[in-house]
């Protein structure tokens, strides 16, 4: 049974990355592998020929590694713990956010303080736990770039006072350095954005600092401000760095 599309060498070529949305030219099959095997192209993207486009899928002689949803299929125990501490941290993360900026806790901050604080200091404790598997995963990669280990980039984040120093390699630091073993390894697609790990390395270090002067009169209001787009930073790059390590986890799994 043969296929009604052409040969890869007999057709004029345009894939679409279903990450960017934008088009690149390809010009010959083994190219347009190398970007299947970079997962950059996968079964879905679309190729544009001359005859229409059609489902990378269908490309005599194309072939494909695992999904992504068979290898999560498989134990990926690294996948698994990621996905659910970055769950329990966005709780967290809810459930604090409610707490702090109700009416309530704004006109009297010291009645819900025994329970905000608590609450917080867990989902801090999450944190470090993400940031341990983050750097657990550039640790492992097969060229070693990683300017910390993982128990010193989370362990640095728990020692008051050097954690506003450390907070710019653990954070501002893992951005490029991740980011150099996702180019290593063809996904650049998932690459964090350095500002946004440099605002949020500042933002935490304001934090601290307001955190260690925490007088109700003056540190509290100070903090809550700052908290707001910490936050938002925050969950944006751990969300970033979570994908990004899952993309590293992923790929090693099919080698």
């Amino acid at each position: 049974m043969t296929s009604n599309t052409p040969p890869i060498s007999e057709q004029a070529v345009l894939f679409e990355c279903p990450k960017s949305g934008k088009q690149y030219p390809c010009r010959n099959l083994q190219e347009l592998q190398d970007l299947v095997n970079r997962e950059v192209v996968e079964r879905e993207s679309l190729i544009y020929t001359k005859r229409g486009r059609t489902k990378a899928e269908t490309i005599p002689g194309l072939t494909f590694p695992e999904s992504r949803q068979d290898i999560r299929g498989n134990v990926l125990p690294g996948i698994s713990k990621l996905n659910s501490y970055f769950f329990v941290y966005l709780i967290c993360a809810g459930a604090t956010a409610l707490l702090v900026y109700n009416p309530l806790s704004l006109a009297f901050p010291l009645i819900t303080m025994p329970f905000k604080l608590p609450l917080q200091v867990f989902q801090w404790v999450i944190e470090l736990f993400l940031i341990y598997e983050f750097w657990k995963v550039i640790s492992t990669a097969p060229i070693k770039i990683a300017r910390t280990t993982p128990v010193m980039a989370a362990f640095g984040c728990a020692i008051p006072v050097f954690n506003i120093y450390w907070a710019f390699t653990a954070y501002k630091g893992l951005a490029e350095d991740m980011n150099t073993t996702l180019r290593q390894h063809g996904l650049d697609q998932y690459c964090i954005w350095p500002g946004l790990a440099l605002l949020y390395s500042v933002l935490i270090g304001t934090q601290y600092i307001l955190f260690l002067n925490n007088i109700p009169a003056i540190g509290t209001g100070l903090f809550n401000i700052i908290a707001i787009p910490g936050v938002i930073a925050e969950i944006l790059f751990l969300w970033s760095a979570k994908n990004a390590s899952i993309a590293l986890i992923e790929q090693a799994a099919r080698k």
